[in-house]
């Protein structure tokens, strides 16, 4: 998936594209908008160095099955809330849609990336592969939008909700989970790892360096960090992570899609696919539209 920055960068440019009404109906809860951008990513963080949390499994379910059937459950439950409770969610959902439609489009050309890299950085495991390179995408694309280095990224600034609004966000997944997959996952664990995505986060964007070249020596000692520390912001970015010289790539899993486009340009499509859909989420309810593809641009896992 496309990493933090970039999710928030996405939200950033939607915003103030959409009709004035939806733009201030969500700048009443601006962080939870961006939150939601994350989508699912949040499930990902509880526990996050012992990794022996059931939710980082349910993370990855809901990236690669019943995407479908998650939007479902949004427009079906979201008309029974009330006050901020449905305030919060929608906007909330607004994001998560957001979310979707980057992963999708973008994941392609990281899997590409992974492909071309593997046999230059061989004793990188897949899962640390994929995160250096969606990280130097964060930081390359930060700065080609802002012309700042990433390390001036806040993420609290960015998704620190409130209290209320972060357990309204964690009751809803506890249903959601329920609902869709049939699992349990209790609001308090689920408003935890809120909390833990964002104090872990904030680390890997550490201005003064400490964090980035500490994590850099222990990943080459002990291998099996490495995927942790390959989640840390370079300051800057040497080669073409973004493709700006359109370099030819190919997506090397179904379905086959070749393309010389650059990440800010699959940027932009996402950008034009997305918005006239949230427009038409908040006149009608409906979150009609194609998830004939997972989070990841590829075709969903059978149930």
């Amino acid at each position: 998936m496309p990493d933090l920055t970039t999710h928030a960068l996405f939200a950033h440019h939607v915003l103030p594209l959409l009709d004035q009404s939806l733009q201030d109906k969500i700048n009443l809860h601006p962080q939870v908008f961006v939150l939601g951008a994350q989508g699912p990513d949040l499930l990902f963080f509880r526990k996050a160095v012992t990794g022996n949390s059931s939710l980082r499994k349910f993370g990855g379910m809901m990236h690669h099955s019943k995407v479908r059937e998650v939007f479902d459950y949004m427009q079906n439950t979201l008309p029974s809330k009330k006050g901020m409770e449905r305030e919060v969610l929608e906007i909330y959902c607004y994001g998560y849609v957001c979310h979707y439609f980057l992963d999708k489009i973008v994941h392609p050309f990281v899997y590409s990336e992974e492909e071309r890299l593997k046999p230059i950085l061989s004793d990188y495991s897949h899962n640390a592969l994929h995160a250096k390179i969606e990280s130097e995408i964060d930081s390359a694309l930060y700065a080609h939008f802002t012309g700042k280095p990433v390390t001036e990224f806040s993420v609290r600034k960015e998704i620190g909700v409130s209290s209320s609004e972060k357990w309204i966000i964690a009751q809803f997944y506890t249903g959601l989970l329920q609902t869709v997959y049939g699992v349990n996952a209790p609001a308090l664990e689920v408003d935890r790892s809120i909390t833990e995505m964002i104090r872990v986060s904030s680390l890997l964007y550490d201005p003064t360096r400490i964090s980035y070249t500490a994590g850099s020596l222990v990943s080459a000692l002990i291998r099996p960090l490495r995927s942790t520390a390959s989640h840390m912001k370079p300051k800057s970015v040497a080669h073409d992570v973004l493709n700006l010289n359109g370099r030819r790539w190919r997506n090397p899993s179904p379905p086959s899609q070749c393309s010389e486009l650059s990440v800010p340009l699959l940027f932009e499509q996402a950008k034009q696919e997305v918005l006239p859909l949230l427009e038409q989420i908040e006149q009608t309810g409906h979150f009609s539209f194609d998830t004939s593809l997972d989070f990841s641009g590829r075709f969903p896992e059978a149930d």
